[in-house]
């Protein structure tokens, strides 16, 4: 008997909607084992944003997106024209800023104290900003059990920018006081840029450490065609990251758990390109710039350096401490975590794959580092100071955290630390 035309169409139609069907429940058990919970799609979102974020940010010595305007006090801040990327907002902060403020912040930095609010200040990198967005609501939820918050409303001030380190956060400290700004408590998440970004930057530059960083590339110029060429090609990649996240945040692909795995798989092929260009570029790039100020620092062994990275470090919070105590201003600072502090964290292959490069050049700047780092935390601590190690605050976590590899987290990773830097608060006699 033969099958009419129409019939054959509404099999195949059928046939089609079980297969798209069955790849959906499929992606939908495998979110669930990479993800370590079940997929939402407020969830999914979350993660294509924060991996885009990060990505875009950090991922060259040098910023080719908006971001990295020269800045006479705190080194670089945000641009003009800088527009906050709404979709990374997930506490429904109203923008009131204005743009020519520099910093990342929903509020106006400079605030004044009242009787019913609680003034906030968040500082550091990228990874403090991305907290901002993803790990400030869980944080406030905490902090209103405590009695002295009940009933105020939270302001919170986002003076963390990507890219920064010490002293960045303690000139933006000074930078919102000698303008009039208040805080009633200042979160210092911090630790990582420190010690991450020398070697693979201003190291090569022959820049003296204190120096922000990328300074050659911030104060010089780009002379080699085939290292312009790269950044071009770098600066592509950052866009195309950034319109892959909101491809597959649009509709229908926002519902889908396969588009969502889709979108991962992508997106890290892009990662890898553009670190790929990342490399070239930190090995072709050379500039006369000896002749400017900041340049021809020669240490006599790599120990000098990271010592003086840590001594920079720990002398800016003592200063930060000594600044908030002056202003009436509760001090809390926390080493921020990283996947390459050997332990601190189990990881499957799915997150290795993702997280994890033996040769990343940020990699010896950790494990060289971060020792020092700790070291100088605990001295911190023993003279009052407010702070609290967060290398451990993955250890127990077998879930996947961390979503690129270098430093950033997911949600999941964000509530953690927020969950982490809300206990250290309330724990606080002060």
């Amino acid at each position: 008997m033969r099958i009419s035309r129409t019939k054959r169409r509404v099999f195949k139609a059928v046939l089609f909607v079980m297969l798209c069907s069955f790849l959906e429940i499929l992606s939908f058990g495998a979110f669930r084992l990479r993800e370590g919970r079940w997929y939402s799609w407020s969830t999914a979102a979350q993660i294509r944003n924060s991996a885009g974020s990060s990505s875009t940010k950090l991922s060259l010595p040098v910023d080719t997106s908006a971001t990295g305007a020269v800045h006479p006090y705190v080194g670089c801040v945000m641009p003009p024209n800088w527009e906050p990327n709404k979709m990374n907002m997930t506490w429904g902060e109203e923008l009131t800023n204005h743009p020519c403020d520099g910093f990342p912040s929903f509020r106006p930095v400079v605030q004044k104290r009242s009787p019913n609010t609680v003034i906030i200040g968040l500082f550091g990198g990228s990874v403090a900003e991305i907290f901002y967005y993803q790990g400030i609501p869980v944080l406030l939820e905490k902090l209103k059990e405590d009695p002295k918050y009940r009933g105020r409303e939270f302001v919170v001030v986002c003076m963390a920018t990507g890219g920064f380190k010490q002293p960045q956060q303690l000139m933006a400290l000074n930078y919102l006081l000698v303008q009039g700004g208040e805080l009633d408590v200042l979160i210092n998440v911090d630790g990582f840029n420190e010690v991450a970004f020398h070697a693979s930057g201003n190291q090569k530059q022959g820049v003296f450490p204190i120096y922000p960083r990328s300074w050659a590339a911030r104060v010089g110029q780009i002379r080699d065609p085939h290292v312009l060429k790269l950044y071009g090609q770098a600066a592509i990649l950052e866009s195309d990251l950034r319109e892959n996240g909101e491809f597959f945040s649009s509709v229908p692909m926002y519902y889908s758990p396969t588009c969502h795995l889709l979108w991962r798989a992508t997106n890290q092929s892009l990662i890898r390109r553009l670190q790929a260009a990342k490399v070239a570029i930190e090995n072709d790039h050379e500039r006369d710039v000896l002749d400017r100020p900041g340049f021809g620092y020669h240490p006599s062994s790599e120990e000098e350096v990271y010592e003086e990275l840590v001594g920079i470090w720990e002398s800016s919070s003592r200063l930060i401490g000594e600044l908030c105590a002056a202003n009436a201003i509760q001090y809390y600072h926390f080493l921020q975590p990283n996947q390459y502090v050997e332990g601190s964290k189990p990881m499957g292959d799915d997150e290795l794959q993702i997280a994890f490069r033996e040769d990343h050049p940020y990699r010896e700047g950790v494990t060289r580092g971060y020792p020092l780092l700790r070291q100088a935390g605990e001295r911190l601590a023993l003279s009052g100071e407010n702070f609290t190690d967060l290398t451990d605050a993955f250890r127990e976590t077998q879930e996947s955290v961390y979503i690129d590899d270098c430093c950033h987290f997911s949600d999941l990773g964000n509530r953690i630390l927020a969950e982490r830097i809300a206990e250290a608060i309330l724990k606080s006699p002060n």
